[in-house]
Order: structure tokens, then sequence, then C-alpha cells
């Protein structure tokens, strides 16, 4: 009659109706991705949520998590682990999936700029004034081929995009392609701490 749930960061709500339907299950989160800053004070508050309706997570070794005393609280909770993804054997495994062609555009340099959640400012998820005007300067070269990748979260929150010119060419739906697709045709990256920083490092991308 037991049984294990392994499950992403699911909303705290869903979490909830699961363990009120199945009151025997032990729940396991994972977290997605790797952390390469220190969360956003409203990041601590939605994994906190999470916590109190879970047995156990996976989580990356992170100064967020050693360094905070609600984790450290429940550090019996916490499953410390390596991330399996960005190694070449996961390079390899990418590339046997989405066989990419090298058809990029060898006239003009190729530039993705991955956007962040801590590229907004405040609630009104408006970017800040700086990334514009790296957006704008970079969409006006006309020796280069611009893309600009919005983050998975921002997937239906169309008010996020107001300030961004409709000539950019944006992307927000990973069905049409992935992140790690327009690594692999780009010259350049530009982002701050996403992980996509470890796939283009090892695809040698600048």
């Amino acid at each position: 009659e037991k049984f294990k749930l392994i499950t992403p960061t699911f909303g705290e709500n869903l979490l909830k109706k699961y363990r009120k339907l199945y009151k025997n299950i032990k729940i396991y989160g994972v977290h997605i991705g790797v952390p390469l800053r220190n969360m956003y004070d409203r990041e601590i508050k939605e994994i906190e949520k999470i916590f109190e309706q879970i047995d156990y997570y996976f989580f990356c070794s992170s100064n967020t998590i050693n360094n905070n005393n609600y984790f450290k609280a429940n550090k019996n909770k916490i499953i410390s682990n390596v991330s399996s993804w960005y190694n070449l054997l996961w390079i390899d495994k990418l590339n046997s999936i989405y066989n990419i062609s090298d058809s990029t555009n060898n006239k003009k340099i190729n530039v993705v700029m991955f956007l962040e959640k801590g590229y907004f400012l405040g609630d009104n998820n408006v970017l800040y004034d700086d990334y514009i005007k790296v957006i704008k300067y970079l969409s006006e070269h006309n020796d280069i081929n611009f893309i600009l990748k919005s983050h998975p979260s921002m997937i239906a929150k169309e008010s996020i995009f107001q300030n961004i010119d409709n000539n950019i060419n944006l992307i927000v739906d990973d069905n049409l392609i992935t992140s790690y697709e327009l690594i692999y045709k780009s010259d350049l990256i530009i982002c701050s701490s996403s992980s996509v920083i470890l796939d283009a490092y090892l695809l040698k991308k600048n």
C-alpha cells in the first residue's frame, strides 16, 4: 500500500491534495536545475511552503541551503546531491536526442540572451532599463542574429514582455526550440546565473 511519489517542485496546493488522497505516501521533491547563485527571498519562501508537504528533497548543495536557519532545522529532509546534468556524458545524450544540424547563419554572429528571474523589477515584472538597453543595442546590429529566450517560469506571463519591442526575436515556448539547441547553434551566450552557463561551457561557447 505504501509507495513513493517523486516529483519536481509541484505547487503547494497540489501537494496538499496528494496528502489528503494518499495517507501513506512518501513524497520526494526534486529541485530542477543547479543553483549557481543565492536564491531570492521569494524563492526561499516558496520552497519553505513545499517543505511542509514533502518528506525528502533532492537539492544540490548551495550556500542558500547550507546557511539558512529554516533549512538547517529541516536538514533531515534534504538529500544533498550533485546534478547528473552538466557533464560530457549529458552533452552526448542531448546530442543524440536532438540530432542537431549545424544550420547556423555563418554570415552573422549568432547571439542568444537568456532572460532570468533577477532581470525584472519588483512585483510588476518589468525588465530593468539596463537590460532593455542591451537588448535594443544587440537587436539593431545588422551583423548580429539576436535571439531572446525567456525563462520557463515566464510562460503565460505576457505582461513580462510589455516593454520589449515587437521586432525582437523572442522565444517563450520550449516546444519551438529548446535552450540546449539555442546554445548549440550560438556563437555567444549572454546570461548571469542560469545553469545554461554550464552547457555553454561544455560546448566551448563564448
